[in-house]
């Protein structure tokens, strides 16, 4: 027992020093499911196509979303539905701030997001890494 009882409190220590240099980076996006917690699969960076994800991605948050062509919109409600997500929220594009509704879906078999409504035409994106 007065072996053991070292030996443990060693493999504790060695534990605890370990999980201190766990990698912190940020988390990457999730792209599925929103259990509690878990930021929507929205969240993140998104292209036309994995080309255009070096330079003009667009951006969303669990509140807003960026494109390269300087659309903005602020999400106002986000309201989770079968097929992804409602947004009500105000978008500017080339004029003052209108209100909008955004339908957003994911495309589990390629993990691509389609964008309805808003001041867009239906536009599918892909997810930049």
């Amino acid at each position: 027992m007065r072996i053991a009882l070292p030996l443990l409190l060693g493999l504790f220590l060695v534990g605890c020093q370990n999980a201190e240099t766990q990698d912190t980076r940020a988390p990457q996006p999730r792209r599925s499911g929103n259990d509690a917690g878990e930021a929507p699969f929205f969240v993140g960076h998104w292209a036309a196509s994995e080309d255009a994800c070096e330079t003009i991605p667009w951006e969303f948050t669990e509140t807003r979303l960026s494109t390269p062509g300087e659309v903005t919109c602020t999400f106002e409600e986000v309201k989770q539905v079968p097929e992804g997500y409602e947004i009500a929220g105000t978008c500017t594009a080339e004029g003052p701030p209108e209100p909008y509704s955004l339908a957003l879906s994911q495309a589990e078999s390629t993990e691509g997001l389609l964008v309805e409504g808003g001041p867009f035409n239906p536009v599918g994106l892909v997810a930049c890494e």
